[in-house]
């Protein structure tokens, strides 16, 4: 019965030892922000893009490359911000290349479409006429 015992908690100490090992050889992975493409920025403001690494190696290195269709743009960092005003009204690929201690981890792209803000409305109804009367500013203040 004791080496029964001793052999189940051997045999779960070693899956525990797999898993922590298994865990630490998993790659790394990204998320990003915003989660879904298309994404449409009007041409007076902005769109903050962000990725968040997890599983990174210990110590290792986090790299990043952000490009406006084939321009590199931004720093080394794991956000940036697309001006809309900065761009002409139209379509545009924004991506990103995630290197750990320069190796590949994960790329995305999204589509961003910059439009240009709507003017206000600029119409104003001074008088209105039915059935030949008229109302306007002027005989409500008579």
């Amino acid at each position: 019965m004791k080496a029964n015992k001793k052999m189940i908690i051997g045999v779960i100490a070693l899956i525990a030892l797999l898993i922590t090992i298994a865990g630490a050889l998993a790659a790394p992975s990204a998320t990003y922000s915003p989660a879904s493409s298309p994404v449409t920025v009007l041409d007076n403001q902005s769109q903050l893009f962000s990725v968040t690494v997890t599983n990174q190696t210990e110590n290792s290195t986090l790299g990043y490359q952000w490009k406006v269709g084939n321009t590199v743009v931004g720093g080394n960092t794991s956000t940036f911000t697309f001006d809309g005003n900065a761009y002409a009204v139209g379509q545009y690929q924004v991506s990103v290349i995630v290197t750990e201690n320069n190796l590949y981890v994960d790329n995305n792209i999204w589509t961003v479409t910059v439009e240009e803000v709507t003017p206000e409305s600029v119409l104003s109804i001074t008088s209105v006429k039915v059935n030949g009367k008229s109302s306007n500013h002027q005989n409500y203040c008579h």
